[in-house]
């Protein structure tokens, strides 16, 4: 593959066929989207010529720890969900973007109406959809010990400066952690 492109992200399992038959050399990751939760599905990904995996993003620490384990068996990374904003749909498999604006959130456009203000519920609730935003910086160390290769920082609809406070601040405990500090504790 003639290329800078690290790597691509793929949900669809013919475009993972076609890929690994047309480019080999390419890099490809599976998506949440794709809901790898158990070992058979690492094994079919891997089959399919994926290098990483991004893990459902409803998997425990001890699920992550195994399924880290059977990746690397089969020679694929993983990756996990860290920080942002989770969805209320499994792993991201949603239509009520698309059903209420036609972005879907199935190609990259979700426009987050689950984020949105509704009319009260009897107990008083505006946003009865909006998850809190997920934060596992403080689980660095778990983490790499549960043999995770990489981390997903969702900025979907963010401003760039949230992006950027996200990212720096992630950056410097990844940097931190790799140089023997202990993980910073720091909520600010």
């Amino acid at each position: 593959v003639n290329t800078t492109i690290d790597g691509i992200i793929v949900q669809d399992l013919g475009l993972f066929w076609l890929l690994r038959e047309h480019f080999p050399g390419l890099k490809v990751h599976a998506s949440t989207q794709c809901t790898t939760h158990n070992e058979g599905q690492i094994r079919f990904l891997a089959e399919l010529g994926v290098t990483r995996v991004n893990l459902s993003r409803e998997l425990d620490a001890p699920e992550i720890g195994a399924l880290a384990t059977a990746a690397h068996g089969e020679g694929v990374g993983v990756e996990v969900f860290v920080h942002g904003s989770y969805c209320i749909s499994i792993s991201g498999i949603c239509f009520m973007s698309s059903a209420m604006s036609g972005n879907s959130g199935n190609r990259g456009r979700c426009s987050q109406p689950c984020r949105d203000r509704y009319q009260p519920t009897e107990a008083g609730q505006t946003y009865p959809l909006n998850l809190k935003d997920n934060s596992a910086y403080f689980d660095l160390e778990q983490l790499a010990g549960l043999g995770v290769d990489a981390l997903k920082i969702e900025g979907r609809m963010k401003g760039a400066h949230y992006v950027h406070t996200v990212v720096d601040t992630w950056r410097r405990q990844l940097d931190g952690f790799n140089e023997g500090q202990p993980v910073d504790d720091d909520r600010a």
